[in-house]
């Protein structure tokens, strides 16, 4: 079976071979108040008063994981990478988390098992048959459960933005996002395309990152000399305004089973 995925280079904390040097690169990604901001807001709409069957798919070393375990739910986490897997063990262990490890064959997903919450954070706009993926994991949803899709928005004020920005000044490059293994982005319309034809019962939206602070935060400090701001405040108030979760740089669709 061909890899469904880009791979990341050596410097990615997926290619570190040492378990604690791979979770302390790792986890320093999430004292970055956007990453943290994306975390709580999967954690925001999954509920906590009853233990929920969840797989964390494509969740690498398992921050999310490890944070939907310590609200009790039943948690599985699934990733592709051998080096990634072997850090979450030694990251489970570490902090005495029973949290159940599976590992995908070559970004596909190959299971019986079935979940009442399966969540693919920042995952499907590295996938390459993005279609079957998602296809594959909505059939592994119980009757009412749901599969939660983050990944960026080409219908957001930073796109626009940085987009047109990176278009000025590189008119011959295609600009994906932050990330070399990005393949494509989303709108709220083609994310809705993926489920076509399955069983659905309701689709609902959120967004983060919808005002740009971090463009903000960077104009600021090279006109100014100011650090890091609190303009990211004016995001976690916006986020709380439904209708203008479909125009998150970050967006998350929520889309539940019949």
């Amino acid at each position: 079976m061909k890899k469904n995925y880009i791979d990341y280079d050596q410097k990615h904390w997926s290619k570190i071979k040492n378990p604690e040097e791979a979770l302390n690169k790792y986890l320093n990604n999430y004292k970055d108040v956007y990453n943290r901001i994306n975390i709580d807001k999967i954690l925001g709409i999954i509920p906590n008063n009853k233990k929920l069957k969840i797989l964390d798919y494509g969740g690498g070393i398992g921050f999310l994981a490890a944070e939907l375990k310590k609200l009790g739910h039943d948690v599985t986490l699934a990733d592709q990478s051998k080096e990634a897997i072997n850090t979450a063990e030694f990251f489970f262990k570490k902090e005495k988390l029973d949290i159940k490890i599976l590992k995908a064959e070559k970004g596909y997903f190959s299971w019986e098992e079935k979940f009442d919450i399966i969540v693919a954070k920042d995952l499907i706009e590295h996938v390459i048959e993005d279609k079957k993926m998602f296809r594959d994991l909505f059939k592994r949803l119980n009757k009412n459960g749901k599969i939660l899709v983050t990944t960026q928005n080409s219908k957001s004020l930073n796109y626009l933005i940085e987009g047109t920005y990176r278009k000025i000044k590189n008119p011959n490059i295609k600009w994906l996002g932050w990330d070399r293994t990005h393949l494509r982005f989303y709108t709220p319309k083609t994310l809705i395309s993926l489920s076509e034809g399955l069983s659905v019962k309701k689709i609902k939206f959120r967004g983060s990152y919808i005002f740009p602070y971090k463009l903000i935060d960077i104009a600021l400090n090279k006109l100014f000399g100011i650090n890091k701001t609190k303009a990211y405040m004016i995001d976690t108030f916006l986020m709380k305004i439904n209708f203008l979760g479909r125009f998150g740089w970050n967006i998350m669709m929520i889309c539940q089973k019949k």
